[in-house]
């Protein structure tokens, strides 16, 4: 049982850091692109909402962040 959950928090640990890196490569996109809209479509946990959303408040004041997600 030990070995399941050392198992566990390790890929709990690998997800938490590939996040990290994803959210990453995202903000540096945007820089690199300068986008003055953004619309994501699927939002699922809002991750990449909070990434566009801190781009326009350091980069482009008067962007803006639309979300679409459907709920069953």
């Amino acid at each position: 049982m030990t070995d399941i959950i050392k198992a566990q928090a390790e890929q709990a640990r690998l997800f938490k850091n590939q996040n990290r890196q994803f959210r990453k490569a995202l903000f540096s996109s945007l820089v690199h692109l300068k986008p003055k809209y953004c619309l994501e479509i699927g939002t699922h946990l809002g991750q990449s909402t909070e990434v566009f959303q801190k781009y326009f408040d350091e980069h482009k004041q008067d962007g803006l962040v639309v979300t679409v997600d459907i709920h069953k």
